[in-house]
């Protein structure tokens, strides 16, 4: 996912393990994107209740005061749930101003400089044809899964591409349904609208569980959002 500077680069995937979820986090966190670390915890805390939690920092290359202020909330947060949150990889700067706060004597700081390997992820899996495109009178419609993630995303990008054609005016992603969906996710719809803009398709997002994120990182300013699939088709 890319912000409107450099230095608010930031990317989020996400894997499940049995009761252990892992978020593997790279770029830079700061003011300006702790918000969307914050709405995927939130949202992994919500849907799978793990029971430790562990944060994949080794491709984090900067965190200031504010960003280190999201993992200090997700640490309070799994702890008032009886459970754990857990940091590994972590990198010099960042490992710097942990010692700075004191935070690396409050929270649990792995010594593993390799995290979980994401061999071992989650994923929803759908057939090919739960990607098929569906025309609803004039309107063609592609319905995504309940859970979008890594391991999902790349298929989901190539369906999204695949779909919007010059011959499709006005196309519908149905993610009425979907109660999580991860950075690499949110970049599939972006590369959809992307491709929409050269062929004149219009797009339309229907979203309710996501809906936070969704707008967190702007997208709701690209494609229109609809409540329900029935508001997105009889729209004019």
């Amino acid at each position: 996912m890319t912000h409107a500077s450099p230095s608010s680069y930031l990317a989020i995937t996400t894997e499940r393990h049995g009761r252990r979820s892992v978020l593997r986090v790279r770029g830079e966190l700061d003011a300006a994107n702790q918000d969307l670390l914050r709405c995927v915890i939130r949202s992994v805390v919500d849907h799978h209740s793990p029971l430790v939690l562990l944060l994949d920092l080794s491709a984090l290359g900067f965190a200031d005061c504010a960003g280190l202020s999201a993992v200090l909330w997700a640490h309070k947060r799994l702890a008032g749930q009886g459970h754990e949150l857990v940091l590994a990889g972590i990198q010099p700067l960042v490992r710097r101003l942990l010692n700075i706060t004191g935070l690396d004597t409050y929270l649990h700081v792995s010594t593993l400089e390799t995290p979980l390997a994401p061999a071992g992820r989650h994923a929803v899996a759908m057939a090919a044809e739960d990607y098929e495109v569906r025309w609803v009178g004039q309107h063609a419609l592609i319905r995504m899964p309940a859970e979008i993630d890594a391991a999902s995303a790349d298929e989901i990008r190539q369906a999204l591409l695949a779909a919007v054609s010059p011959g499709t005016a006005i196309l519908i992603i149905d993610m009425g349904g979907t109660t999580f969906c991860d950075s690499a996710g949110l970049k599939s719809i972006i590369a959809a609208h992307a491709r929409a803009a050269e062929t004149g398709t219009q797009l339309r997002l229907v979203a309710t569980a996501v809906l936070r994120i969704i707008t967190i990182v702007g997208i709701d300013q690209l494609i229109p959002i609809y409540p329900t699939l029935e508001a997105a088709l009889t729209e004019a």
